[in-house]
């Protein structure tokens, strides 16, 4: 099942899916693009892991809301860097067949050198932008909120009727008989 896109999370799941795949399909990647894929998809695993954990927060503080949307935003911007880049930058060729391929695929390099550096400068952008993000984490000290913030589970009071025996329940002796008149037994 594909990773899903929530309110509360933003693209993240599909998002470090899609990384996942540009890294395992690195053969047309230039190789210090291939070390900020890495080092991106390092960065927002963590942010993942901290955006889940402040969102299953009952009432956040407003530092945590301003913080969880900032990253969510950055999960957009992110995925539509990395969109442009397989766009841009195509499958990043297969096999080698042979001479006629060869200078295709070079031809095809030359072609997207200029979207290649201009994809190296977003993602510098990128990791600028999550270090911002990273520090304003770290500034506002939001893991002493989320830590200091008990998380309660209510439990729904009428959740123990649906466990109860047949012969504990008042008053629904009526009622089921008119549903079986009505319905009949099937």
């Amino acid at each position: 099942m594909a990773p899903v896109v929530t309110a509360a999370l933003g693209t993240f799941g599909p998002l470090l899916g899609k990384l996942t795949d540009l890294l395992a399909n690195e053969c047309g990647r230039p190789k210090g693009v291939r070390r900020e894929i890495r080092s991106l998809k390092a960065e927002l695993a963590v942010m993942h892991g901290a955006l889940m954990k402040y969102t299953k927060i009952e009432n956040p503080d407003g530092k945590v809301k301003i913080w969880v949307s900032l990253v969510r935003e950055l999960s957009y911007d992110t995925e539509d860097c990395f969109d442009k880049l397989t766009h841009q930058l195509g499958d990043g060729g297969g096999q080698d067949v042979g001479f006629k391929e060869y200078f295709r695929k070079m031809a095809r390099r030359l072609k997207t050198n200029g979207a290649r550096h201009g994809i190296a400068n977003q993602i510098d952008d990128l990791n600028l932008h999550i270090k911002e993000v990273k520090e304003l984490k770290t500034s506002y000290k939001l893991d002493d909120v989320a830590s200091s913030t008990p998380v309660e589970a209510t439990v729904d009071p009428r959740l123990a009727a649906l466990f109860t025996e047949e012969a504990h329940l008042v008053g629904i002796d009526d009622p089921r008989n008119e549903l079986v008149k009505r319905y009949g037994k099937r």
